[in-house]
């Protein structure tokens, strides 16, 4: 599966953390030719990072509201949404017509950062950036994510 792949990768295992939000696990993979030896899907390269017994090198919870910047959110179709109380951590998503890069915010203050924004996806990110919002985390090189259901790592 990586077997040409000796650049180091980043891989996300995704579960629900039970409150409506994600956990992401992030693992930063230095070898992945060697770690990944022998695996030919990607269940194989999952069993393969649960076996290791690792821990991640990040680990953080989400809001479960994902901003998707190149597929926006149609803003009619989401206008009910009430702004959770904060401080929250949304996540976006990037297209660069090559790769994907993942962003993560931490918005102290929903209410005061987003208003009447809240469920327009550009309109969200603009209001992230307005106010001056660093991500604190970033990655472009994800190159695996996992989705597991409720309680399985």
């Amino acid at each position: 599966m990586f077997e040409s792949s000796t650049s180091p990768i980043t891989v996300f295992e995704i579960a629900p953390n039970g409150n409506g939000g994600e956990i992401f696990w992030i693992y930063d993979i230095e070898n992945p030719d060697e770690f990944f030896a022998g695996c030919e899907t990607v269940d194989d390269a999952s069993e393969r990072l649960i076996e290791a017994d690792r821990s991640p090198d990040e680990q953080i919870e989400t809001c479960g509201y994902t901003l998707v910047l190149d597929h926006p959110e149609d803003p009619s179709s989401t206008s009910s949404l009430t702004i959770p109380e904060g401080p929250l951590v949304f996540e976006t998503v990037k297209n660069d017509g090559q790769y994907e890069r993942y962003e993560f915010y931490r918005i102290e203050d929903p209410e005061d950062t987003f208003g009447d924004s809240y469920g327009d996806t550009q309109r969200m990110f603009d209001s992230i950036m307005d106010a001056g919002i660093e991500p604190m985390l970033e990655y472009d090189n994800v190159s695996l994510t996992f989705q597991r259901p409720y309680g399985a790592l």
